[in-house]
C-alpha cells in the first residue's frame, strides 16, 4: 500500500470517528478543564439541538391577612389563570415545560424555573424567573381572595381572570378573557382576542385587537386602533375614540346618556339607539338605527351617513355639502343642488332633534323598521 492510499484510509477513519462522536447520544462531561470529548460534545449539541422536553408541576400556598389588598403579577410570558374565591390565602399551581438536549437536562431546566413571592406594603408580588438555558413555557393558576385587586405588568401569554375586586393590566397581548369583576377593569391590549364580560366600569386601550365588551354596569372609555370593537349590554355613559376600527354597538336599551363616538378611517354600526349621542366620523362609514327618539348629532367627512330613525316623532335637520340627501321617511323633501343640499322639518309631529351633517358624502334617512 502506497503513502497516498494510507493517508486516504487514515482520513476516512478520522471522519468516521468524528461523525460518530457528533451524532452519538450525549454523555456526561467533566466539569473542569478542556478535553476533546467536551469539544465533540458541544459539536454534537450544535448538530442535534434541544430535541427533548420535560414537564414539571409544583404548588405553593401563601397565607394572607386583611391588610393585603392587591396581587401584583410580574410574569412576562406565561399562560395565566386567576380565580377569585372565598378564601384567606393565595394558592399557586405551576406547570413548566422546558426543552433540553435530553430528558434529564430538560427536567433540570424546568425545575430551575422559580416562582417568587414577595410582599410590598399592601400588595403581594408574584414573579416568575426562567433560566437562560433552553426554552421554557409556563401555565400558572392562581387562586386569590375575591376581595383583592389584581394588577399585572406586561405579559404576552393567554389570560383568564374572574371574580376579583378590580383588574389592571398594561401592554397585554394574545387571547384574554376577563369576567365578573366587581370594580373597574383598566387594560391596554394589542393583537389577539379580548373578551370582557361583566364589570362595574371599563377603561380600555387596544391596538389590532378583536374586542368583545358586554355587561358593563358603568362608564366605558375606549381608545382603539385597528381591529374590532363590539359592545353590548352597556349601561354607560360611553366614550369611544376609534381609528381604523370596525365599531359595533348593539343591545344597548339600558344605555345612559351621553354616548360619544369619534371615529377615523373605519366603520361604525349602532343598533337600538335611544339616548343622547354625538357621533363624529372622518372617512368613516356611519350606520345608525334608533329604537326611540333621542337628541342625536352626527357629523361625517368623506363618507356617508345612513340613519334608520325611530318610529316616533322627531325633528330633522340635515345638510350635505358636496353630497346628496335621500329621505325615505315622512314628507320632508331636500332642497339645493349638487354643491349643497338641505332638509329640515318635523316628522310624525316632531320631537327630539336629529341633526346630520355630511361633507363629501351622502345622507340617507331610511323608513323606520316596520314602516
Amino acid at each position: 500500500m502506497g503513502k497516498r492510499e494510507l493517508l486516504l484510509v487514515i482520513a476516512f477513519a478520522a471522519a468516521g470517528f468524528i461523525l460518530y462522536q457528533v451524532t452519538a447520544p450525549a454523555s456526561p462531561a467533566d466539569s473542569n478543564g478542556f478535553s476533546l470529548s467536551k469539544l465533540l460534545e458541544h459539536a454534537r449539541r450544535g448538530v442535534q439541538g434541544n430535541r427533548a422536553s420535560a414537564v414539571v408541576t409544583s404548588t405553593h400556598t401563601e397565607q394572607l391577612d386583611r391588610s393585603t389588598e392587591e396581587v401584583r403579577l410580574v410574569l412576562k410570558a406565561a399562560e395565566l389563570t386567576i380565580i377569585g374565591e372565598q378564601r384567606d390565602d393565595l394558592a399557586c399551581d405551576l406547570q413548566v415545560t422546558s426543552s433540553g438536549f435530553d430528558e434529564a437536562e430538560a427536567r433540570r431546566w424546568a425545575e430551575a424555573t422559580a416562582l417568587k413571592i414577595d410582599r410590598a406594603g399592601p400588595a403581594i408580588v408574584v414573579d416568575l424567573k426562567y433560566p437562560r438555558e433552553a426554552r421554557q413555557t409556563a401555565k400558572l393558576t392562581i387562586k386569590v381572595p375575591s376581595r383583592m385587586r389584581v394588577r399585572m405588568e406586561p405579559s404576552g401569554g393567554r389570560l383568564d381572570i374572574e371574580n376579583v375586586a378590580a383588574f389592571e393590566a398594561a401592554n397585554t397581548s394574545g387571547t384574554a378573557t376577563i369576567r365578573n369583576i366587581a370594580g373597574t377593569v383598566t387594560i391596554s391590549h394589542r393583537g389577539g382576542q379580548l373578551t370582557i364580560d361583566r364589570a362595574a366600569a371599563l377603561r380600555l386601550t387596544t391596538r389590532g385587537t378583536e374586542a368583545k365588551i358586554q355587561h358593563i354596569g358603568g362608564t366605558v372609555t375606549a381608545q382603539t386602533v385597528g381591529g374590532d370593537f363590539v359592545g353590548s349590554d352597556m349601561t354607560g355613559p360611553v366614550e369611544i375614540e376609534a381609528r381604523d376600527t370596525d365599531v359595533r354597538l348593539e343591545q344597548i336599551k339600558a344605555l345612559k346618556a351621553p354616548l360619544r363616538v369619534n371615529a377615523t378611517n373605519g366603520r361604525v354600526r349602532i343598533d337600538g339607539l335611544r339616548t343622547e349621542a354625538r357621533i363624529d366620523g372622518n372617512d368613516t362609514d356611519l350606520t345608525i338605527a334608533f329604537d326611540a327618539p333621542a337628541p342625536v348629532t352626527i357629523y361625517n367627512t368623506s363618507q356617508d351617513i345612513t340613519v334608520t330613525p325611530p318610529p316616533g316623532g322627531y325633528s330633522l335637520d340635515a345638510v350635505a355639502t358636496d353630497g346628496r340627501i335621500t329621505i325615505e321617511d315622512g314628507s320632508v323633501k331636500p332642497s339645493g343642488d349638487n354643491a349643497e343640499q338641505r332638509a329640515a322639518g318635523s316628522i310624525r309631529g316632531g320631537g327630539a332633534a336629529l341633526t346630520l351633517r355630511a361633507t363629501r358624502g351622502d345622507i340617507v334617512v331610511r323608513s323606520p323598521a316596520g314602516k
